[in-house]
């Protein structure tokens, strides 16, 4: 995805990969779902934020679970910034 490197991705190539409008990602950062990084006013999404996006489209795609049960599925919040360890 992206430039073709392992480097953080724009806003813009995360939803075109996944099909959302840049809205949908500004409403789940809104929420603490994700936390992309900022450079220069943009958003930039790293792996492990890219993952995150897959699994809340997956879980919303079902339609049977809403965004506050995939908060909590996803854990401590914001976008698991602040490097706070995963659950076990």
């Amino acid at each position: 995805m992206g430039s073709g490197n392992d480097g953080p991705t724009p806003i813009r190539d995360v939803a075109d990969h996944f099909g959302l409008p840049p809205s949908t990602l500004h409403y789940w950062e809104r929420r603490e779902l994700v936390a992309p990084t900022r450079r220069a006013g943009q958003r930039w999404y790293d792996t492990e934020q890219l993952y995150r996006v897959a699994l809340i489209k997956l879980r919303r795609t079902t339609g049977l679970i809403g965004v506050a049960p995939i908060a909590e599925m996803l854990g401590d919040g914001p976008g698991r910034a602040g490097g706070r360890p995963c659950p076990s």
